[in-house]
């Protein structure tokens, strides 16, 4: 605490966030807490009271626990659900470009009204693809087709209405009717750059490159995966290698000191301060025209509170950097630390502060240039993959071991890659295009995609369906706290921790596989047209359903997930002619209709 106390302050205000969002305390609760700790703080400042000023350090996280709970109260309180079923006349304006699937292009909508009434609610809105392309300076009118979204009535399955509440997003509603536009009577700042990016977007799409690596380029500056094929997806999950498309701290430091290099040509070395001023300036814009999506506005604020502390001739602290930047967007939007992005990122920069230094320390020193670099983004990548493998696991339920490999042959051209591609962005903003660099793009991206699919390739390497819970979560950060105190002082107290803690995980799994392994259920879920039946022996699943089910939805949305819950080794797929009312097995008759 003393030696972090942004830190700890901040994990306590996650904290109340967690706690009141799980259990709902009341106002006055939050409200206790945060004033009269707040109050005990200043008196202890006032007074010099010996008691006061030792226990400072409990009362302070107590007081931004209170405050963690008032936050998520005020956020969450503002939230309107919409409970709509049927067709409704609806005004709408299209607030954000949405991945899209292989029926229908998804977009965020903001609905002005419904059937004549006056309305403020954001919803994801789905039209058929070859249907009208929406933009940003029209506001559009239809009749929309609204769904009236159920929890999943299983842990094991994603709870699409949670996630769309976390979003601020209060329903879902699909346009199969013409859909009448007109022209904004007044377009924001806002909607001008967004219609700007979407511009460039369409630019990229007419251009001369190949489909394939036109999506690439979108995804990796632009951050616009709508129409990216799932195969290329596919490979950057399986190599380890999807953070580089999502636009994160990597992309943003490049771009921060590509501007930086270009400021310092322009000015003096005394004026130093003003080019540091100026990469801010530069990424924040950057981070405004892509729309600000939540990874880049984490990254935007780590790099800028860590050079602010430069500015202030103070020594930059990594830690602070990211406790500041994680309040700022705790306190606009607590619902983001249920994000799986939110938490990768913080847990990712925290484990490099946390074993990036003792790992090199593990290799020996040479002075060599490129010994150095390889060295660097191996701890790099290592440091960041094991803090992260936690929530991979549990959130993700797969790990590929060739990530690290892939990362190191990789991640030395991301530079390359980067910059590439954003002179190709910045090309096309202006409208301009050369084929001959078209060709050179396309060869580059060709085979760079190439090298990831090879990487992606290893089967073998590569495991899902793994079980793992946050008991597990937790015993396997408390390894990786003692394994830095291993790296470092290499004592038999850390070794003795270290080994302890690995017992405790192994521990904690194996009850947790032999309570499943015990466990026999059959389960009936609605999925897809059809009802899906999982029955359940030892450690195998048996899956029966109508021989019309698309078994690859199935596969991916029921089957791996139930697997992974349940700790299962394999399945039985059973399908059965789809006039099959149902089945009996054991005795007990199963639905196959609902």
């Amino acid at each position: 605490m003393s030696r972090q106390p942004l830190f700890a302050t901040l994990l306590a205000f996650c904290l109340g966030i967690l706690l009141q969002d799980k259990i709902g305390f009341e106002i006055w609760i939050g409200l206790l807490f945060f004033i009269v700790f707040t109050l005990i703080i200043l008196f202890s400042f006032i007074f010099k009271n010996a008691f006061l000023v030792k226990f400072r350090s409990v009362f302070l996280p107590l007081s931004f626990f209170g405050f963690g709970c008032l936050v998520h109260y005020f956020n969450v309180s503002d939230y309107q659900k919409l409970s709509l079923n049927g067709k409704h006349e609806t005004l709408f304006q299209i607030e954000k470009k949405l991945n899209s699937n292989e029926k229908y292009r998804k977009y965020q909508a903001k609905i002005s009204k419904i059937d004549h009434h006056n309305s403020s609610i954001s919803i994801v809105l789905q039209i058929p693809k070859n249907a009208l392309e929406l933009d940003f300076k029209h506001v559009y009118k239809s009749n929309l087709y609204f769904s009236e979204l159920k929890s999943p009535r299983y842990d094991f399955q994603f709870d699409y209405p949670k996630y769309l509440e976390r979003q601020k997003v209060s329903g879902l509603a699909f346009a199969n009717e013409n859909i009448l536009q007109a022209s904004k009577q007044q377009v924001s700042f806002a909607d001008k750059i967004k219609q700007k990016r979407l511009k460039v977007l369409q630019r990229i799409n007419s251009s001369q490159l190949n489909s394939r690596h036109k999506e690439f380029l979108k995804g990796i500056i632009l951050a616009d995966r709508t129409g990216m094929d799932e195969v290329t997806v596919s490979d950057f999950n399986k190599s380890g290698l999807v953070h580089l498309l999502a636009i994160s701290g990597s992309h943003m430091l490049i771009i921060f000191w590509l501007i930086l290099l270009s400021s310092k040509t322009a000015f003096p070395v005394k004026w130093r301060k003003v080019a540091i001023c100026m990469a801010l300036v530069g990424i924040w814009c950057f981070a405004i025209f892509i729309d600000y999506g939540s990874s880049v506005v984490r990254s935007c604020l780590m790099i800028s509170f860590y050079y602010v502390t430069k500015l202030l001739n103070r020594p930059p602290n990594l830690v602070h950097s990211m406790a500041l930047s994680a309040f700022v967007i705790l306190i606009w939007d607590s619902q983001q630390i249920f994000d799986v992005g939110f938490q990768l990122s913080y847990v990712a920069v925290f484990g490099i502060y946390w074993l990036n230094q003792p790992i090199i320390k593990c290799f020996p020193e040479r002075n060599n240039v490129i010994y150095k670099f390889l060295l660097a983004i191996f701890s790099l990548s290592l440091s960041a993959q094991l803090a992260t493998l936690p929530l991979v696991l549990y959130y993700f339920h797969q790990y590929s071991l060739v990530s690290i490999l892939a990362n190191l042959c990789i991640i030395p051209f991301s530079e390359i890659i980067i910059i590439f591609s954003l002179l190709m962005v910045v090309l096309f903003a202006f409208n301009i295009e050369f084929s001959w660099l078209d060709f050179v793009y396309d060869w580059f991206v060709k085979y760079l995609l190439k090298a990831i699919h090879w990487f992606a390739d290893f089967d073998v390497l590569f495991f899902k369906d793994i079980g793992f819970n946050l008991a597990e979560v937790a015993a396997v950060f408390i390894i990786l706290y003692y394994f830095r105190f291993v790296l470092v002082k290499r004592n038999l107290k850390y070794v003795i921790n270290f080994c302890f803690s690995i017992l405790l995980f192994l521990g904690i799994r194996l009850g947790f596989t032999f309570y499943q392994f015990q466990k026999d259920e059959s389960l009936e879920i609605a999925s897809f047209k059809n009802k899906t039946v999982l029955i359940k022996e030892k450690s195998q699943v048996f899956v029966i359903t109508k021989d019309d089910t698309d078994i690859s939805k199935t596969e991916k949305f029921l089957i791996d997930p139930y697997l992974a819950s349940s700790r299962a080794t394999k399945y039985h797929l059973i399908k059965v002619p789809k006039d099959n009312v149902g089945f009996t097995y054991r005795g007990k008759f199963y639905k196959l209709n609902d």
